[in-house]
């Protein structure tokens, strides 16, 4: 049917998904960053998230977001580094 939205992905619909899914979505939209667990909370490791200073989601579960908005929350992690560090462009990639 014209205009029909069909969704893509599974977990688009309410359905449970993983840091995987979560990690494979940050990497196709072209971030080497990874989400990680610790104990009651998620952090950004890695890429371009080597230097921040705050880089943690305190949510318990991973499903306690959305895909979208565990990628809206990098976004402003990102945004807040920057900011922290006085930088304009990118963060650093992880290179010395």
């Amino acid at each position: 049917m014209a205009g029909e939205f069909t969704w893509r992905w599974p977990w688009a619909r309410g359905c449970a998904f993983t840091l995987k899914t979560i990690n494979d979505e940050l990497l196709r939209r072209g971030h080497s960053a990874r989400l990680e667990k610790a104990s009651g909370y998620f952090y950004f490791f890695g890429g371009e998230a080597t230097d921040w200073i705050d880089r943690t989601v305190r949510v318990a579960t991973v499903n306690a977001l959305t895909l979208e908005q565990w990628i809206e929350e990098f976004k402003r992690l990102k945004k807040t580094n920057q900011e922290i560090m006085g930088k304009t462009g990118r963060a650093h990639q992880g290179k010395v």
